[in-house]
């Protein structure tokens, strides 16, 4: 029964390589007890997000990653999969009033 599932999946993502597909199959791997495919699944979906340059699909995928690990209480694991997470970056630009003058920074 899982090998017919896991086909499907594999069907289902040689089409498309939307997050909530890989999201699906690794859930599955996990509830299956497959905790390692689902790693692999999780691990292959952040290569092609992440060379398709899909950050919000990334950080979904690895939020939902996360929550696996987190799940499973290993120490360290949760924590190695939050470090793949991409980098918030701030950026500050001048305000300015009607007259022109510098009135602070906006972030």
């Amino acid at each position: 029964e899982n090998d017919k599932a896991r086909a499907l999946y594999e069907r289902l993502l040689e089409r498309t390589s939307h997050v909530k597909v890989f999201i699906s199959a690794a859930q599955f791997e996990a509830g299956a007890g497959e905790i390692q495919r689902a790693r692999d699944m999780y691990k292959r979906a952040e290569k092609i997000l992440k060379d398709a340059g899909n950050k919000e699909e990334r950080v979904l995928l690895l939020d939902s990653w996360v929550a696996m690990e987190e799940g499973l209480g290993e120490e360290g694991s949760a924590e190695e999969v939050k470090k793949r997470q991409p980098k918030q970056i701030k950026k500050k630009r001048p305000l300015q009033d009607s007259e022109g003058n510098n009135t602070g920074w906006e972030e």
